[in-house]
């Protein structure tokens, strides 16, 4: 959490406890569990804020614990001296005023702050995201995917010409994608989807073979794509694994992780591009001039070695 850790924002919230213990056990851990999420949310925000510039503006743990108390509508707690009594209050109101300003950063920054869709849940705009059909979890750049939950098996083969194709595009909209690859003249897919695509799907244009998937609105696809052919994967989000690939390979992806399993027979020239996130260092050696391309355009995420 750069400035701040999560065992700072632990210790202040047991000290604003201390100042709460006349409430009843419930209402205590529901409000400090509110205020870790909203301490959570404004360090992501504000990487780097000082710590104790931010207890300062908040009134330190008093202050805090005195804002919930306003909030529950019970008495605020004071020191013995009167000074201290006035500074309390001022101090409780510039911690309501902070963290008024707070909600609205976040509100400003993050809208919408929570959605709840299906099988999709999303917080702080997208910041962390939980998407129970494309089995991903998402927390700022951090992406884990486990199995897929999408109901309808869509499986099929389409026959290349011998002649005048070059290229395969894969497009989808959300989804799990395995390319892998056979000596056989044909694209092969084996996937799930949340429904199954319409007629035209897949077509031929000049010198591409175009398969679209984004009518389905998320689908977990193998695809087995001939070695002859050079190909383009493009996606929204989601995960996509590029299984010992033979031949020129370009993946374009709004969000998510791309896994790369190199063919220890073939030599790769590798161009990873990633806007925010990791590409694993490993690729720098593997690279070679006269390999094969593999080219990523990965907007938020990471590229991973198998």
């Amino acid at each position: 959490m750069n400035g701040i850790t999560e065992q700072d924002i632990q210790d202040f919230l047991l000290k604003t406890e201390e100042f709460l213990s006349d409430l009843p056990l419930q209402e205590r851990e529901t409000a400090m569990e509110e205020w870790r999420v909203q301490l959570r949310a404004y360090v992501q925000a504000m990487p780097g804020v000082d710590f104790t510039r931010l207890k300062m503006a908040l009134g330190g743990p008093r202050g805090a614990a005195n804002f919930i108390r306003l909030k529950q509508k019970i008495p605020l707690q004071y020191g013995s001296d009167p000074g201290i009594k006035r500074a309390v209050v001022l101090t409780t109101a510039a911690g309501v005023i902070a963290f008024v300003l707070l909600l609205g950063f976040l509100w400003w920054k993050f809208t919408p702050i929570f959605s709840f869709k299906e099988d999709r849940v999303q917080v702080l705009g997208g910041l962390i995201d939980i998407d129970g059909q494309l089995g991903q979890v998402k927390f700022g750049d951090q992406y884990e995917f486990s199995d897929s939950q999408f109901k309808n098996v869509f499986e099929g083969t389409y026959e290349i010409p011998a002649d005048g194709v070059e290229d395969v595009l894969i497009e989808f909209d959300r989804g799990q994608i395995e390319i892998t690859y056979t000596p056989d003249p044909r694209l092969v897919w084996n996937c799930k989807v949340s429904a199954e695509p319409g007629e035209g799907f897949i077509r031929q244009e000049k010198e591409a073979i175009i398969m679209n998937l984004k009518s389905v609105g998320g689908t977990d696809c193998e695809v087995k794509v001939p070695t002859r052919l050079k190909h383009t994967i493009s996606g929204d989000a989601g995960k996509v694994d590029i299984i010992a690939p033979t031949n020129d390979t370009f993946v374009q992806l709004g969000n998510g992780i791309i896994v790369i399993a190199p063919d220890s027979e073939n030599s790769y020239r590798f161009d990873l591009k990633v806007g925010q996130g990791l590409v694993d260092p490993s690729f720098n050696s593997l690279s070679s001039e006269d390999g094969i391309e593999i080219k990523v355009d990965l907007g938020n995420g990471s590229v991973q070695k198998k």
